[in-house]
């Protein structure tokens, strides 16, 4: 591989990654065994062999073994372990001991393994390989399914899980095809999951068909402006979140883990899309699951509070029930 891209790979990770950060603190890295996680490690040690940066023993690599592939998923694991050894990395792993219905569910059984790793092992950076083609391929999925401004949005390069765990994707901006075209050029193999092209699942059908349609009908930069777009969906959310707050605030009466309740005519009033958001960073603050919620439920929620002339009642998505009573709107978390 040439140098210059060398270079602009690296320079790409630095937007995201300080790596002397790593020198006090360890960084764990999600690496599945396909492509764009082999490309991510394979660019990070590059990184690391060719800048005075001590801090590779404090670079750890996780896998997780979803058990759906039979002995393909155990030859996974095994091509995850040979790799970390061959270039001197420590590695973990972790297996999904359940079944699952669907990606969503699958996908937060895997971050859930891979945050209880990283508090196991001390880690404070998460560090996954998602890419540009990811990023249109969930800000698609979300618009045709229903989203708002936050989904919009998109995946953000930094997200802060906790106070204990920071995670961040530092390859968003760059397409997948430039991970693969890294993966020839040094030779590396990596493993192929025959699963992801199996188009019955909506985001394999975004990936292989609606992606390539646009990047051949509209050109390849057309990816690159769906994302600044959701850089400036980001933003304007951020900047409502700030307004949404000061307003939550005045208005909580309760708030515990199971249950939210508010003074209802605080919010009769407010902006109707500032009332959207509220209600989406009250389930982002309650760490309740936002995966079956679109814009029909939270308008459905604005509407009965700002407009409703006699108690309601809603039954949400995550056993959560929702009450607008005449004085108070009441959230709260079925057992």
């Amino acid at each position: 591989m040439g140098s210059s891209q060398d270079n602009s790979l690296f320079k790409t990770l630095e937007k995201t990654i300080r790596f002397e950060q790593f020198k006090n603190v360890r960084a764990l890295l999600a690496i599945s065994g396909g492509s764009d996680s082999v490309a991510l490690f394979r660019i990070i040690d590059s990184y690391l062999q060719t800048h005075p940066i001590d801090v590779k023993h404090n670079v750890i690599l996780a896998h997780i073994n979803h058990q759906t592939r039979g002995q393909l998923s155990k030859q996974d694991e095994e091509f995850v372990k040979s790799l970390g050894n061959q270039f001197g990395y420590a590695v973990h792993t972790r297996k999904i001991e359940e079944r699952f219905d669907s990606e969503d569910q699958l996908r937060n059984a895997r971050y859930f393994e891979l945050k209880s790793l990283a508090g196991q092992l001390g880690c404070r950076y998460l560090l996954t390989a998602h890419h540009l083609n990811d990023q249109i391929e969930t800000i698609l999925f979300r618009v045709f399914r229903g989203t708002g401004l936050r989904g919009l949005a998109g995946i953000p390069k930094v997200r802060v899980d906790n106070e204990y765990l920071t995670i961040l994707r530092p390859f968003l901006s760059v397409p997948k095809s430039l991970l693969l075209k890294y993966l020839d050029e040094i030779g590396q193999g990596f493993r192929i999951d025959l699963s992801n092209d199996d188009e019955k699942f909506s985001r394999n059908f975004i990936r292989h068909q609606i992606i390539p349609l646009i990047e051949s009908r509209f050109g390849s930069e057309s990816l690159s402006r769906i994302s600044k777009l959701a850089d400036q969906a980001r933003q304007a959310s951020q900047w409502l979140d700030v307004e949404a707050e000061i307003i939550l605030k005045n208005s909580t009466i309760v708030a515990t883990k199971s249950k939210v309740e508010l003074h209802r005519k605080n919010l009769q009033h407010v902006n109707r899309h500032l009332l959207r958001q509220l209600l989406n960073l009250i389930w982002n603050r309650q760490d309740w699951s936002l995966g079956a919620f679109n814009f029909d439920w939270w308008e459905k929620m604005a509407e009965a509070i700002q407009n409703a002339q006699s108690p309601q009642v809603m039954n949400l998505p995550g056993n959560i029930r929702f009450e607008v009573l005449t004085e108070t709107v009441r959230i709260v978390v079925s057992d």
